[in-house]
């Protein structure tokens, strides 16, 4: 924790009973403030305690500048949940990797798409999708086994235009 401090970052500490209950920490890198972790007790979740920690980062980084930034792994959709419920949007971050030695096996990672372009994340041991994100997941992997980006774009392009008539 000392680097953290070294560096300047802000922590906002969560207190019942003069208990640690949880905590948010902030950073600032090139004018831009990052929340960077953010971590409730297990025995004081549901309560409304990580909400609490944003709206205090929020304020503190409110009072500097106008966005506050985070970044949560694709696969963790209870993040990517939480995150959206609390009025967050999905912004533009993309990770690149170049593998040096072996490349990932295939159980190993599970494929998205942006634009048509498949993108590729690590599988979790316990996957929280449901039943129709799960399907949507598989049907992709199989589609792009077979068929490129553009099939995909004019296929996902002629099905919103029938679905919007």
């Amino acid at each position: 924790m000392e680097s953290f401090l070294k560096r300047g970052d802000k922590f906002f500490i969560a207190l019942i009973d003069d208990a640690p209950a949880g905590f948010v920490r902030i950073s600032e890198r090139e004018g831009a403030y990052w929340i960077e972790e953010i971590f409730v007790q297990p025995e004081f979740r549901g309560r409304g305690i990580g909400k609490e920690l944003i709206r205090a980062a929020e304020q503190y980084i409110g009072a500097r500048d106008n966005a506050a930034y985070i970044m949560v792994l694709p696969q963790d959709l209870n993040a990517i949940k939480f995150w959206l419920h609390m009025g967050y949007g999905l912004l533009n971050t993309i990770e690149l990797v170049k593998y040096l030695r072996d490349p990932p096996k295939a159980e190993d990672i599970r494929m998205f798409e942006v634009f048509g372009f498949p993108l590729f994340i690590w599988r979790w041991r316990e996957e929280e999708y449901d039943a129709l994100e799960a399907e949507f997941l598989a049907t992709l992997e199989k589609f792009f086994a077979r068929n490129s980006r553009e099939d995909f774009l004019r296929i996902v392009t002629e099905a919103l235009k029938r679905a919007l008539k």
